[in-house]
């Protein structure tokens, strides 16, 4: 079941148009996971190998009912936040930032990703939004 694979209830949450829900959350294993449910079917699918960072996920849906999700993962040494989308046929991963504490993910209606994410380093909280393949970001400190 999509409960029994929650390690916590920070998981992000999405309802497509035809009202499929779609699910990221971290599992009992620490790493990423989706889960897609229908009305009928229900698919449980492990997306990210490296363990997660922290138990917040963000999912949005984009005008093909495909999904996106942001976290943050650890990739060797580092802490990243990292960007998965599925594209119909398989779902790809990218590395756009640093860790991320919170973060918030939407598709505009061009079905461009944009993230605004909150990055803590010692005591400074630094807000990066990013968009687009992560090609145009720009941080404002606060």
């Amino acid at each position: 079941s999509v409960v029994g694979i929650v390690r916590r209830h920070r998981g992000g949450l999405a309802v497509d148009s035809k009202g499929v829900v779609h699910l990221s959350l971290q599992g009992v294993d620490e790493k990423l996971h989706y889960a897609r449910l229908d009305g009928k079917h229900k698919t449980d699918q492990l997306l990210d190998p490296d363990p997660m960072i922290g138990n917040m996920t963000a999912i949005a849906a984009d005008s093909a009912d495909h999904s996106h999700i942001a976290y943050s993962v650890v990739r060797g040494a580092d802490e990243v936040l990292a960007y998965a989308s599925f594209d119909g046929a398989a779902w790809q991963i990218e590395d756009v930032g640093p860790r991320a504490n919170l973060l918030t993910l939407a598709i505009d209606g061009d079905d461009q990703p944009h993230m605004v994410a909150e990055i803590f380093s010692g005591s400074i909280s630094t807000h990066l939004e990013t968009s687009t393949a992560m090609d145009r970001g720009g941080t404002v400190t606060t």
